[in-house]
């Protein structure tokens, strides 16, 4: 893992429903004005801002974090706004239970009509059951990773660029650890953006998922090492 410059950018992967909106509130209290939020609006279709790297007199900003959902298909993900970017942090999930999540929070959202994909409001028939959604639904975990990354290089990837990666099961250890980094005050983290479940796939569903997301699960098994490490 590397270690953390203030005197570059520090790029704050927010994995949607992986504890980024309770990290954010963390990061608020990091780094106050220095932090950016980069988030596309689902609603509108407008790209996010570019973060303001410098000064109004021309010299770089210091302790200057960026965190937010980001997506090089869509032309918003992180070296389409910051080529030079070099040091990250995130938060992973175990696949399942990250798409598991993801269903019961855009229903939350679906049910008060306020999901919103390309500008298009999303309607309650995309949500049949669980074992559909699970069957018909890629995971989107590694998503906001600037690399094409596969069964060769992710280890090394995330050793050259990272300097902590956490998984949600243990938020608060990834908190204390990034704190210890990044020279930064140790906070007990909150729970924020907690979705109610009412029923779990079965053991068919869980299987095709799993059979179909061998990346993804080597790479959150990696992350999670690490965290055991710590």
């Amino acid at each position: 893992m590397i270690h953390y410059n203030p005197n570059d950018i520090l790029i704050s992967i927010h994995i949607p429903k992986c504890g980024g909106t309770s990290l954010d509130a963390i990061l608020q209290k990091w780094f106050g004005l220095g932090l950016h939020r980069h988030y596309f609006n689902t609603r509108s279709g407008a790209l996010p801002e570019k973060a303001r790297l410098k000064t109004w007199w021309g010299s770089l900003r210091k302790g200057v974090c960026v965190h937010g959902h980001f997506n090089a298909r869509k032309a918003y993900g992180v070296f389409d706004y910051y080529p030079q970017a070099k040091q990250f942090i995130t938060v992973l999930r175990d696949p399942l239970e990250h798409l598991i999540s993801t269903y019961y929070y855009e229903l939350k959202v679906a049910k008060k009509r306020k999901l919103f994909r390309n500008k298009k409001r999303v309607s309650l028939s995309d949500f049949p059951d669980i074992d559909t959604y699970i069957r018909t639904h890629d995971s989107y975990l590694l998503l906001g990773f600037p690399w094409e990354m596969n069964m060769e290089n992710y280890k090394n990837i995330i050793q050259k660029n990272f300097i902590s990666i956490g998984v949600s099961e243990d938020l608060q250890g990834f908190i204390s650890d990034a704190a210890q980094k990044l020279g930064k005050k140790n906070y007990k983290i909150p729970h924020l953006n907690i979705s109610q479940r009412y029923q779990m796939p079965n053991e068919e569903s869980i299987a095709i998922f799993k059979a179909k997301h061998p990346l993804e699960y080597a790479v959150y098994a990696y992350a999670k090492e690490l965290n055991d490490e710590k």
